[in-house]
């Protein structure tokens, strides 16, 4: 049987943890950010979160088609560079112009960071233990998607600063771990070089892919309306230890 848990496979699992507990954990906190300091509406609380994610989409659509070209390590490095500093730029938000901008462009980075490790672990995940390894990775996400929640809602209310020193923290690791893996670059050739100049829709979208694609997005947007809301939400109902543990059910 082919070796699975190599020192990079496991560094990238380990680096796509810390990238989703940054994100949880901070879509969670920017929206009780957004009501307690600016005074804003759930509507635009909610705006502010999930603006996150149209910097991740855009990031995915049109950055990811140089990753080749600009270098998978290379690209990696930027993105948890600018997605560090957008980490320490919490520390500094004035008002919800800055909030907003800032997530976008950490949006852009998580984009970046998360298709490069993704993209790095289908290479060296052996082909006879494609589902066990790619099944192994995404527990990755599942994980993060459990302890960012339930550090978003409690670290603040200890005290608001523990919750942006420990993404502080967990952005430097990330930043670490870039310089450490080991990244097979792809030898772009010319079909690639001509494709990439093309912006035909089918370019961006894989006519197959979309069936699948909108289930997902049913069942995202539902899990994304509570995992934004469920903090201020269980906060006004004083059920604050419940919200915080509703992510590891």
């Amino acid at each position: 049987m082919e070796k699975l848990w190599s020192k990079d496979y496991v560094l990238n699992i380990v680096g796509n943890l810390l990238l989703f507990v940054v994100f949880y954990l901070l879509m969670v906190y920017t929206t009780k950010l957004a009501i307690t300091e600016f005074n804003v509406s759930v509507s635009e609380a909610g705006l502010a979160s999930g603006i996150f994610i149209v910097g991740a989409l855009v990031a995915r659509l049109v950055i990811s088609r140089y990753m080749d070209f600009i270098g998978r390590k290379r690209m990696l490095i930027i993105a948890v560079v600018i997605h560090a500093i957008c980490t320490f730029g919490y520390h500094f938000i004035d008002g919800m112009l800055f909030l907003c901008t800032l997530r976008f462009v950490q949006g852009m980075t998580y984009g970046m960071a998360s298709t490069v490790i993704a993209t790095t672990v289908a290479s060296i995940v052996p082909e006879s233990r494609r589902g066990e390894g790619i099944g192994y990775f995404t527990l990755s996400i599942t994980l993060g998607s459990a302890i960012g929640p339930f550090l978003g809602i409690s670290l603040p209310q200890i005290n608001p600063l523990y919750a942006l020193v420990l993404c502080d923290v967990l952005s430097i690791n990330l930043i670490v771990l870039a310089f450490i893996l080991n990244i097979t670059e792809i030898k772009v050739g010319f079909r690639q070089r001509v494709e990439v100049k093309s912006f035909r829709l089918r370019t961006f979208f894989e006519p197959t892919a979309i069936p699948i694609s909108i289930v997902a997005l049913l069942g995202a947007i539902g899990y994304s309306a509570v995992m934004i809301y469920i903090g201020t939400y269980s906060e006004t109902i004083g059920l604050l230890l419940g919200g915080s543990l509703v992510y590891f059910i």
